[in-house]
C-alpha cells in the first residue's frame, strides 16, 4: 500500500527565527490540544479528592501541560504511533512516581543528589506495598494510605495528554482527542457535587477551536495538493465564520443549561441505582474518601458497613414510605437489622445462616426473638413502598411478625 502526501509551507527565507518555530499545525492548535488536558485536571483539582496533609492535586495542571508537549515532540519526531506511546509512557513512568513520593515525603527537602531522589522512588513503593496489605493482604475495606491516589491520577491526566498530541500532532485526528479527554472529564464531573461548568464550558471552547483548526489544515493540504490557490486564504475563509460559530454554540449551550428543566431519561436511570448499589460499595474501597461526591440516590442495608466518616442522607431523597392506621400516631424509628461484629473498621454480621419463610407464615417462629414469647409488644400493620431504599430488606419499627410475601430469614447463631 502506498500513499502520498503534500507538505505546507511553513517559513519564508526573511521571516524571523520565532516564525520559523512555527509549527504546521499552528499555535493555536497547540493551545487547544493542550487545553484539553489540562481541562481534565482542572476538574480532578477542583473536585478535591483527596484529604489530609497530603491533599494538594494543583500539580496536575502542570502534568498535563508537560504530557501534552512531550507528546506533540515526539509526534513532530515522527516516532510512529506506538512508538511514541512507549516513550511517552516510559517519560511519565519515571517522572510520576517522583512526583507522588515528593508528595509523601512532605517536608524533606529535595535535593538534586542520586540519594534524595530515590528516597522519593522508596517513599511511594512503600506506600504502593502498604495499600497491597490492607486492601488484598488483610482485606481491609480501605486504607489509610493516600499517596498511591497522587500515582493513579497523574497517570490518568498524562495518559489523556499524551494521547490528545499523538493523536492531534501525529495523526491529524483531533476527534479522537476530544472524544478520549471528553469522557474522562465527564466521569469526574458526574462522580463530584462540585459546581464545574466554567471547566465544562473552558474544555468545549478549546474542543470547538481544535476541531476548526484541524478542518482548516485538512482545507489547505486539499487546495495545495488540488492546486487550487493559496492554501493562506483558507484560513481567512473559515476561521472567522468558525470562531463565530464557536461563540453562538457556547452561547446557546450556556441559555439552554441555564432554562432547561426536562427530564428525558429519568425513567432509564430510575431502575439504574439499585444495580449500582453493590458496584458502587466495592469501587469505594479504592476510590479517595475525599471529594464532595455525588450520590448515586441508593439506600441501602448489607452484611458490613464500613466506618468511614459521618452518615449523610442524599438531600431530598425519599428512602421508603411507611402506611399506618389513619389512628396511629406514634413515631417509629424504622429498622432493617443489626450487626454483631466489629471489624477495627466497621460492622458485620458475622457468620449467618439463611431460612426460608413462605408469605404470612410467622417468620421468627422457634428463635430467640419470637414475639410469641410473651414479650410486651403491640401490633401493627402497615406497607412500605420502597423509594431509594434499593434493597430487598424488610423493615420494621421493631421485631417482624409476618410478610406478605415468601422471604429469607437471616439468622445468627442457633437461636
Amino acid at each position: 500500500m502506498t500513499a502520498s502526501s503534500v507538505a505546507l509551507g511553513r517559513y519564508a527565507d526573511d521571516e524571523s527565527p520565532l516564525r520559523r518555530l512555527r509549527p504546521a499545525e499552528g499555535w493555536t492548535t497547540i493551545v487547544a490540544t493542550a487545553a484539553l488536558p489540562f481541562a481534565l485536571a482542572w476538574s480532578l483539582d477542583d473536585a478535591r479528592w483527596l484529604i489530609g496533609t497530603a491533599s494538594s492535586t494543583g500539580y496536575l495542571l502542570y502534568v498535563a501541560v508537560g504530557a501534552a508537549l512531550v507528546g506533540a515532540v515526539l509526534a513532530k519526531l515522527g516516532l510512529g504511533r506506538w512508538r511514541a506511546y512507549l516513550v511517552g509512557s516510559a517519560i511519565g513512568g519515571l517522572l510520576i512516581p517522583f512526583i507522588a513520593g515528593n508528595i509523601v515525603l512532605g517536608s524533606v527537602p529535595l535535593r538534586l543528589d542520586p540519594d534524595s531522589i530515590l528516597e522519593r522512588y522508596r517513599a511511594i513503593t512503600e506506600v504502593v506495598r502498604q495499600v497491597w496489605i490492607d486492601l488484598v493482604v488483610n482485606g481491609q475495606p480501605f486504607t489509610s494510605q493516600s499517596g498511591h491516589y497522587h500515582l493513579g491520577f497523574a497517570a490518568i491526566v498524562w495518559a489523556a495528554g499524551l494521547l490528545a498530541a499523538t493523536a492531534v500532532i501525529g495523526r491529524r485526528r483531533p476527534l479522537d482527542a476530544v472524544i478520549v479527554t471528553g469522557l474522562l472529564l465527564l466521569t469526574d464531573e458526574v462522580l463530584t457535587a462540585h459546581e464545574q461548568l466554567p471547566i465544562l464550558v473552558f474544555f468545549s471552547i478549546a474542543a470547538l477551536v481544535l476541531l476548526l483548526r484541524g478542518h482548516v489544515l485538512d482545507e489547505q493540504v486539499t487546495w495545495l495538493r488540488r492546486r487550487i490557490g493559496d492554501p493562506a486564504s483558507v484560513s481567512t475563509l473559515y476561521i472567522g465564520s468558525g470562531a463565530r460559530f464557536v461563540a453562538a454554540a457556547v452561547f446557546g449551550a450556556l441559555v439552554l443549561t441555564s432554562t432547561a428543566s426536562s427530564a428525558p431519561l429519568q425513567g432509564a436511570w430510575s431502575d439504574l441505582p439499585q444495580r449500582l448499589a453493590d458496584a458502587s460499595r466495592w469501587f469505594q474501597r479504592f476510590w479517595p474518601q475525599g471529594g464532595d461526591t455525588r450520590p448515586i440516590g441508593v439506600v441501602a442495608f448489607t452484611g458490613n458497613a464500613s466506618t468511614t466518616g459521618l452518615f449523610a442522607p442524599v438531600a431530598n431523597t425519599v428512602a421508603f414510605v411507611a402506611h399506618l392506621p389513619p389512628d396511629d400516631v406514634r413515631v417509629y424509628r424504622w429498622r432493617a437489622g443489626t450487626y454483631a461484629v466489629y471489624t477495627n473498621y466497621g460492622w458485620n454480621w458475622g457468620q449467618t445462616h439463611n431460612l426460608s419463610v413462605s408469605a404470612g407464615a410467622p417468620i421468627l417462629s422457634g428463635t430467640g426473638d419470637d414475639p410469641a414469647l410473651g414479650v410486651s409488644t403491640t401490633d401493627v400493620k402497615f406497607t412500605i413502598d420502597p423509594g431509594a431504599f434499593a434493597d430487598p430488606t424488610a423493615l420494621s419499627p421493631a421485631t417482624i411478625e409476618s410478610v406478605d410475601r415468601s422471604a429469607s430469614l437471616v439468622g445468627l447463631g442457633a437461636q
